[in-house]
């Protein structure tokens, strides 16, 4: 059994986070070296769409 991931609260505890320490989505998406900040925006958002490691392969 896997664990869930309520990805809209995801997204708002890591707002919250941010918020406290005055961190931008930018500063985010340097630090982990997205190539667009629109990644990080996604996640706020709670639209990041998790694939597992089997369906993974089949997309490389």
């Amino acid at each position: 059994m896997f664990p869930t991931i309520n990805k809209k609260e995801t997204g708002v505890n890591l707002r919250r986070i941010m918020d406290m320490r005055g961190v931008k989505p930018k500063d985010i998406q340097e630090y982990l070296g997205f190539g667009c900040v629109q990644s990080v925006y996604r996640w706020l958002d709670g639209a990041i769409h998790f694939v597992r490691m089997r369906q993974r392969e089949e997309y490389l």
